[in-house]
C-alpha cells in the first residue's frame, strides 16, 4: 500500500474542482458536473494509491460509469456513447496489462 501524499491529493482535488467549475460555466448542472468530473478523479486517485494494478483498472471503470451516468442524466445516452465508453475502458485495461508485462520483462533482464 502506498502512502498518500498530501501535495498530490491537493493537486488532484484542485484540478478536479477547476474542471468541474469549467463544466458548470459551460451550462452543466453543478451536481452533474461534480458527480461526473470531480468524483471520478478523487476516487481514481484513492484507488490507484490503494493498489496500483487493480486501482488503475477500477479507476477507468469508475470513469466509464460516471460517463454513462452523465449522458443518462443529460438525456443523451445512445449506443454510440456506450460503445465509446466500452472501447476506452478496454483500451485502459490493455494498456495496463501491456505496461505490467513490459515491467516484468525489464525486471528479468536486470536480474
Amino acid at each position: 500500500m502506498r502512502e498518500l501524499s498530501n501535495k498530490r491529493f491537493y493537486l488532484i482535488l484542485a484540478l478536479s474542482l477547476i474542471f468541474t467549475w469549467l463544466a458548470v460555466l459551460d451550462n452543466t448542472p453543478p451536481l452533474v458536473a461534480f458527480g461526473t468530473i470531480a468524483s471520478p478523479m478523487v476516487i481514481g486517485y484513492f484507488l490507484i494509491t490503494w493498489r496500483e494494478f487493480p486501482g488503475i483498472i477500477l479507476a477507468s471503470v469508475v470513469w466509464g460509469i460516471m460517463m454513462l451516468l452523465a449522458n443518462f442524466l443529460a438525456g443523451s445516452l445512445s449506443e454510440q456513447v456506450v460503445r465509446t465508453v466500452i472501447l476506452k475502458m478496454s483500451n485502459a485495461i490493455v494498456g495496463v496489462l501491456a505496461f505490467i508485462t513490459f515491467e516484468k520483462l525489464v525486471r528479468k533482464r536486470v536480474q
